[in-house]
């Protein structure tokens, strides 16, 4: 799953590659999956996709957003899987293929799930509550993070859910979900149904501080390595907290797994309190 980590990496990429680069074809829904969802018709699409330039692509929370030079925006997110590669390498199958004027396409697949939107930002505003919350915070990986804006935005000192409910429900802090937090909550030595109310301020402040140093080194490793990036290679950074492993990499404690709101949460139980 993206997670803002790995979309601020894969944009940064995007913008690398393709900024200046005119689409030529579109190719909307080839291979229709269930649950690829899209708000305009393929003949929509390429109506407004067509012929145009990128003029920059950036991200917001897990938001991926390609944004053409008509002020159009394509946005992704989920699980969604980006291959960027030469017109004449062979294709899989894929929900949307844009293909440009010096020869390379970009080819982009749901997974389990994900969106495929495209419209100017203030429709994408008014219209998807997700975009809308993503544009509009401050990302962990923005400058303007600060302890206070996390404390305000997870409402952790309301005294009230578990830590993954404020760390990674309700969009309290956009891109930010269960796969990000298992290893910053083993950083900060805190177990994820750990209720807040008997978290001490310096734990918050462990918290915060693993959440800032972790989303940063995923996107220096180029993500998390159950993810891949433009050209499809894993990403850098060994999950440690991770379904394939058993034991605790500093203690050798045997790993708890076990589901809880909603997903797994995977921890160690001599490590994390």
């Amino acid at each position: 799953m993206i997670e803002i980590a790995e979309a601020k990496y894969i944009t940064a990429q995007i913008d690398f590659e393709l900024k200046g680069m005119k689409i030529v074809k579109v190719e909307v829904n080839r291979n229709p999956h269930s649950f690829a969802w899209f708000n305009k018709s393929p003949a929509e699409y390429e109506q407004i996709v067509q012929n145009q330039k990128i003029k920059e692509a950036k991200s917001s929370g897990s938001m991926m957003r390609i944004i053409l030079e008509s002020e159009d925006e394509l946005v992704f997110g989920e699980d969604i899987v980006f291959s960027y590669h030469d017109q004449k390498q062979e294709v899989g199958k894929n929900q949307l293929m844009l293909y440009f004027d010096h020869g390379m396409v970009l080819e982009i697949r749901t997974k389990l799930y994900g969106f495929f939107l495209i419209a100017k930002m203030d429709e994408l505003i008014s219209k998807n509550q997700y975009f809308s919350k993503a544009v509009q915070s401050i990302g962990v990986m923005d400058k303007d993070f600060t302890f206070d804006y996390f404390i305000n935005a997870t409402r952790m000192n309301d005294g009230k859910g578990s830590v993954k409910e404020a760390l990674a429900t309700d969009q309290h802090l956009p891109g930010i979900g269960n796969g990000t937090i298992q290893d910053v909550l083993f950083e900060a030595k805190i177990r994820p149904e750990r209720k807040i109310a008997t978290l001490s301020d310096n734990e918050k402040k462990e918290i915060f501080k693993a959440l800032v140093l972790k989303t940063k080194t995923y996107f220096e490793h180029g993500g998390r390595d159950n993810t891949t990036d433009l050209f499809g290679r894993n990403g850098g950074y060994k999950v440690m907290m991770s379904s394939y492993n058993t034991f605790c990499p500093l203690c050798n404690t045997e790993l708890t797994k076990k589901p809880f709101l909603g997903g797994k949460v995977i921890y160690c139980p001599s490590c994390q309190k």
